[in-house]
């Protein structure tokens, strides 16, 4: 719209060019050319192309943001409803940096490619002015970009190489950092603070060079078509206007096409260049999520689990996990009784954790059934089953929320007397009421908030509110006194009685099993021995040869309780 301006000043009285064009279009809304309504037009033009840029600029982001957070959600979902065995190698490092960097950067494509739509349509629209003013100049001038274009693609592959070594770079850093984090105790008590300083500073300072190269390396690019392509539009103009069809009067045209369309190849590159940054987290994002999928615990079965009448019942069961050597789980053959206390027991790394995450579907055997009564456990319903067991570790995870809200986590809005109920059961009822706020105090996973038994506490009450048929207990009581621990075991045994509740009880203490109802020994992956603590203790065996090592007195004391 400038051009005509630039005639009509020139040749008002005999029309030519452009403006010859844009004086029918006048006729044709009742509108006469002059200078007045040629500028108002500019004007309204101007205002047209500059609220289409801010529309697009919003909705690109607007865009951008739902596709991160669609990507986001759908990973998250993905991981998370994958089998137990998956869902644990992908490691909290690699969860964190998926969700929140890769999936971001993978949003990043969408603004790349809208820009680069933008820069097609408008490089179309210049092509179309420039060869309709001067066609032989056009073709040159546009022959000579897209060489300098077609040069650009060295540093591209350049920035996708270095792209996708950032990626798996950074996966590696944020686990090191974390890992860091949560091992702080024994890096003080190890006196090995200097040592990690130096490494923490040699890892970040690999990861600095690596993300400043590539900053670098992008930014070639405006260097090179810039220089490049300023190079050339000056020679163009020196050969058109010298040999080809360029007139005086279409040089501020092709000036102004040509001053248009440099930051126009610089974007098209340059976006180009973050494609190809991008893709690599593109990659990382769709692999992590077929794996998933590929992965994805089944959830067949069309029984609903109410509760448990007679036994679960383990026939021949195996398991071995895809990157391990040997067997985990070797031929079980079990029957845990309903109603009852089952504690399992055994030296470390027998399988005992192992055995109690198949109950729930954690993870699933490879070879033998299992049996709810006489319904297998494969046809049970996924969300039913998990309804129907309640789970306390020695590992307790808690989130930040208030401590009621912690106790309550998963259940459909539990009652305050329901949850200080569950509480006092457990032994947590008169730490939590002096806390600041007592129930409503907000807390979270970090270790100075709550010690180690205080946790195991809430964890152990958010199990007993659920109040479901099947309750497993690993290591529940593992950092709490041998006091406070049989205050609980005292309430937990109740249980059973009160609600017919199925205990299956992981300890390594011995005064923790002392009253179950049925003891099962598990050693390198299989049952060496089962029956009741009186009738183990008079075998040959590991139980009994821990009692003696003990101490027969302090055991039978335990026992006698």
């Amino acid at each position: 719209m400038i051009i005509p301006v630039i005639e009509y000043l020139n040749n008002s009285n005999d029309p030519d060019g452009f403006l010859k064009y844009l004086e029918s279009a006048f006729q044709f809304f009742g509108l006469d050319v002059n200078l007045f309504t040629l500028c108002v037009v500019l004007w309204f033009m101007i205002f047209l192309r500059f609220s289409a840029t801010f529309i697009m600029s919003v909705r690109t982001a607007q865009v951008k943001h739902y596709v991160g957070r669609a990507l986001a959600t759908s990973c998250f979902e993905n991981i998370i409803t994958a089998n137990g065995a998956y869902t644990g190698s992908i490691g909290a490092g690699t969860f964190v940096n998926l969700l929140d960097h890769q999936c971001q950067a993978t949003a990043s494509l969408v603004s790349s490619y809208v820009t680069v739509f933008t820069i097609i349509l408008t490089a179309f629209a210049y092509v179309a002015v420039t060869v309709f003013a001067a066609p032989l100049t056009s073709l040159a001038a546009f022959i000579m970009l897209g060489a300098a274009v077609f040069l650009s693609q060295k540093f591209i592959k350049r920035s996708r190489a270095i792209g996708s070594d950032l990626v798996k770079f950074r996966d590696g850093y944020i686990h090191y950092i974390g890992e860091r984090y949560r091992a702080w105790r024994q890096i003080k008590l190890s006196n090995t603070v200097a040592q990690e300083v130096v490494e923490i500073s040699r890892t970040s300072g690999r990861f600095a060079r690596m993300s400043v190269a590539l900053v670098a390396q992008s930014s070639r690019i405006p260097l090179f078509m810039g220089v490049g392509l300023s190079s050339l539009m000056l020679l163009g103009l020196f050969l058109a206007g010298s040999y080809l069809d360029l007139k005086t009067s279409t040089i501020p045209l092709f000036l102004i096409v040509m001053v248009r369309l440099l930051p126009t190849a610089q974007g098209m590159a340059t976006q180009r260049n973050a494609i190809a940054i991008y893709d690599e987290s593109l990659k990382r994002v769709a692999l992590a999520m077929q794996e998933a999928r590929e992965n994805k615990e089944a959830e067949s079965g069309g029984h609903n689990f109410v509760s448990l009448k007679n036994a679960i019942t383990f026939a021949g069961v195996t398991l071995k996990y895809p990157f391990g050597e040997n067997a985990a789980l070797k031929g079980i053959n079990l029957s845990i009784p309903a109603g009852k206390i089952t504690a399992i027991i055994g030296p470390s790394g027998a399988g005992k954790s192992t055995l109690v995450d198949l109950l729930p579907r954690l993870i699933v055997p490879s070879g033998g059934r299992i049996m709810f009564d006489d319904l297998p456990h494969a046809d049970i319903d996924l969300i039913s089953l998990r309804a129907g067991i309640s789970f306390a570790s020695q590992e307790v995870v808690l989130l930040t929320a208030t401590v009621a809200e912690n106790i309550a986590y998963g259940q459909i809005n539990p009652s305050r007397i329901e949850i200080e109920a569950a509480a006092q059961m457990a032994g947590a009822d008169n730490f939590i009421r002096d806390l600041p706020r007592g129930y409503d105090t907000v807390i979270g996973d970090s270790e100075r908030q709550l010690s180690g038994g205080q946790r195991q506490r809430l964890g152990l009450a958010r199990a007993i509110l659920k109040s479901a048929p099947i309750m497993i207990l690993d290591e529940p009581t593992s950092a709490l006194d041998i006091e406070t621990e049989q205050a609980i075991m005292l309430a937990i045994r109740e249980l059973p009685k009160r609600k017919n509740t199925t205990i299956i009880l992981i300890a390594h203490r011995l005064s923790t099993v002392a009253k179950a109802d049925k003891l099962v020994v598990l050693r390198d992956g299989q049952v060496v021995q089962e029956g009741a603590p009186s009738e183990l203790k008079a075998q040959p065996g590991w139980y009994g040869d821990m009692l003696r090592i003990s101490g027969d007195s302090l055991s039978q004391g335990f026992i006698d309780q």
